[in-house]
């Protein structure tokens, strides 16, 4: 499959599917000249709920895609990919592909036109083109072997340099709600041992809520000092290793 042409491209898009929908923000939103829509993302940590994420941001791009009253006919054809630093099915694929098939006959397509793609930057299985395969050696390793990886790697170079998008850059790698869960759950763990230290149901219960706020500032502190330092790669790690967050924490004297 070759695109001829890019119409539209929104890196950052968020997408909203009604009037109370969980928000999606999508890591970058391509349109090409037939109108298919591609949805590429970044995932550098493990989510047991994959398949679920990728059908919510499915029917999130369709909602907003079609608007009230027009024809289920308008709907475009569409491509979910995902690009995984890890094998969610353990396979050794380096690409899985699925698309809607009637059990009893699998040769028969469901014809919904969608279809979602799983890039395992770690699969070695499969045949890729050269241009993907060069794509993925950069993505999990960094090596620039030709002209679109020097490409990739100038524009990522760019963007870390530029002292004014280095906090977008952030936003983008470190993921609002992933930050959120890490400090909640730091805090609830310090909430619950000054709860059995202070022997009280209330205690433990207040000791909870105190430790949440407490996990959630420390985390934002932790990465406040992480950007002014130009340590952006630290804190990335810091979202996924608990260990080396620790380490952080330690050395920062935080």
């Amino acid at each position: 499959m070759r695109i001829r042409q890019v119409t539209y491209i929104e890196p950052q898009r968020t997408v909203k599917s009604g009037f109370e929908a969980k928000g999606v923000r999508l890591d970058l939103y391509v349109e090409d000249e037939n109108g298919v829509i591609y949805n590429v993302e970044v995932q550098t940590t493990r989510h047991r709920s994959l398949p679920k994420r990728m059908r919510y941001y499915q029917s999130a791009i369709d909602m907003n895609v079609l608007s009230p009253g027009a024809d289920y006919a308008r709907l475009r054809k569409s491509f979910i990919i995902f690009i995984c630093n890890h094998d969610p099915y353990g396979r050794d694929r380096i690409v899985y592909r699925f698309e809607n098939r009637c059990i009893e006959e699998p040769e028969l397509p469901f014809g919904d036109e969608t279809v979602k793609v799983i890039v395992n930057t770690k699969g070695t299985a499969g045949a890729v083109n050269d241009e993907l395969q060069e794509v993925i050696r950069y993505l999990d390793s960094g090596t620039v072997s030709g002209d679109f990886s020097r490409e990739l790697e100038d524009a990522v170079n760019h963007v870390k340099s530029s002292e004014e998008r280095r906090h977008e850059y952030m936003i983008m790698m470190l993921r609002e709600q992933e930050l959120l869960e890490k400090g909640r759950e730091e805090g609830r763990v310090e909430g619950r041992k000054k709860g059995r230290e202070e022997g009280r149901v209330e205690g433990r219960e207040q000791g909870i809520v105190e430790g949440v706020q407490k996990g959630e500032a420390r985390l934002a502190v932790l990465f406040g000092h992480l950007l002014s330092l130009g340590r952006e790669q630290d804190a990335v790690r810091a979202v996924s290793d608990p260990e080396y967050r620790r380490q952080l924490y330690s050395e920062l004297n935080l």
